[in-house]
């Protein structure tokens, strides 16, 4: 609740930026966490379930780390540069 009312009020202040300098404002990085964030409860993710998030550091990584915690799952950070025997 607190971030969402800092995104209400910071709402095109940047909230993160990227190493090329790409940048998501408060607002922007919340609303793209709450949809996925609803696309995880639709999918039946419960509180403490894991959520494996498998990509590079990048702005979608950060709205996906934000939406795990906001369906309540645990955040599982995994590397696609991994080998696929690791991954799986």
């Amino acid at each position: 609740e607190r971030f969402g009312a800092i995104a209400r009020e910071r709402r095109d202040h940047p909230a993160v930026r990227d190493a090329r300098g790409h940048e998501l404002g408060h607002l922007a990085l919340h609303e793209r966490a709450l949809r996925i964030a609803g696309a995880l409860l639709v999918a039946g993710v419960a509180p403490g379930d894991p959520v494996l998030v498998v990509t590079s550091r990048s702005l979608g990584w950060v709205a996906a780390m934000w939406a795990a915690w906001l369906a309540e799952g645990v955040y599982v950070p995994l590397d696609p540069a991994w080998p696929a025997a690791r991954l799986a």
